[in-house]
């Protein structure tokens, strides 16, 4: 029997231009009342491949998103959620969940 032979799945030129496109993509900013407005997350769903992460979620508003993240974008994310979240204080140091205290004005429906 023939030895099974792999090839990568992408190329360093694919890194490269899905690092550009990230760099290069213009995305508007979210307001604080963007955000006090977003549905929230009530069901999700995770597929992995070699090409990246796919993500379905559901919301309370009812909608369904499926996207896909190639393995640049899905490295940013991770990088993201561990910094933006200890920032914003429900990543604690160890990297687990953590409750931040806020004051009154900042409540949004959980």
């Amino acid at each position: 029997m023939a030895e099974e032979k792999f090839v990568p799945a992408f190329a360093i030129d694919d890194v490269r231009r899905w690092e550009a496109e990230l760099r290069g993509a213009e995305v508007p900013s979210l307001s604080n009342t963007d955000l006090t407005l977003l549905p929230n997350v009530t069901g999700m769903l995770f597929g992995r491949s070699p090409y990246g992460l796919a993500f379905r979620f559901v919301t309370d508003a009812g909608t369904t998103a499926d996207i896909m993240l190639n393995p640049v974008a899905a490295h940013a994310l991770v990088q993201s959620i561990m910094g933006h979240g200890h920032d914003a204080g429900w990543v604690a140091p160890d990297g687990n969940l953590s409750i931040p205290q806020i004051p009154p004005e900042m409540k949004r429906r959980t």
